[in-house]
C-alpha cells in the first residue's frame, strides 16, 4: 500500500498523474508529452512506472497527430 501514496512519487510520475487526473478520457503518450512539454524519453518510462504501481490503466487506443494507432492511459479507478 506504500507504493501507492502519492508521496512516494517523484516530480515527474506526479506531472504525469496530475494531467492524467484531469483528463478523464485519457491521453496517449504524444498528447501527455505535448501538454506536459516532456522529452518521450522522460514522459514514457514515468508512465510505465505508473502502469506498473496499478496507478494508470490502458482504457483504449486512437490516432495520434502522424496517424498512427496509440494506446490511451487513464487514471486506475
Amino acid at each position: 500500500a506504500d507504493s501507492l501514496e502519492p508521496e512516494t512519487l517523484n516530480a515527474m510520475q506526479r506531472r504525469v498523474l496530475q494531467l492524467l487526473a484531469a483528463c478523464p478520457d485519457g491521453l496517449t503518450d504524444e498528447e501527455m508529452q505535448t501538454r506536459l512539454g516532456m522529452n518521450p524519453s522522460t514522459q514514457r518510462p514515468r508512465r510505465i512506472e505508473l502502469v506498473r504501481r496499478g496507478l494508470v490503466v490502458e482504457c483504449g487506443t486512437r490516432r495520434t497527430a502522424s496517424g498512427r494507432m496509440a494506446v490511451v492511459w487513464r487514471i486506475a479507478n
